[in-house]
């Protein structure tokens, strides 16, 4: 099953491109009660923060695997005239975040 959220989910014709596409059901989800003034990603992070903490969203954050995730996006910079600032990102995630979790394989 693929859940396709935020604001391109309610396009009909972008869930049927998917479901041709792919061999899995294709559904959306309802945004957070009463949040209908709240941006999509902020749902989202709302979701995420509620299920880390236990919530109702525990499945979900549990079978993203979210806590199993590791260092930084900068992590993934790849291109030589940048890796000075992926190095500077690292440096300060590793300071500055209490616990930091640094990925083995980088």
């Amino acid at each position: 099953m693929v859940v396709v959220t935020g604001r391109n989910a309610g396009i009909p014709e972008l869930r049927e491109a998917m479901r041709e596409r792919i061999d899995l059901e294709v559904v959306t989800v309802e945004g957070l009660p009463g949040a209908d003034k709240a941006k999509e990603s902020a749902q989202g992070y709302a979701m995420i923060g509620d299920g880390i903490a236990g919530g109702v969203f525990r499945d979900v954050v549990d079978h993203m695997r979210i806590g199993d995730a590791c260092g930084t996006v900068a992590d993934y910079i790849i291109h030589p005239e940048a890796l000075g600032l992926r190095d500077r990102i690292r440096d300060l995630y590793g300071r500055l975040v209490a616990k930091p979790k640094f990925c083995n394989n980088l």
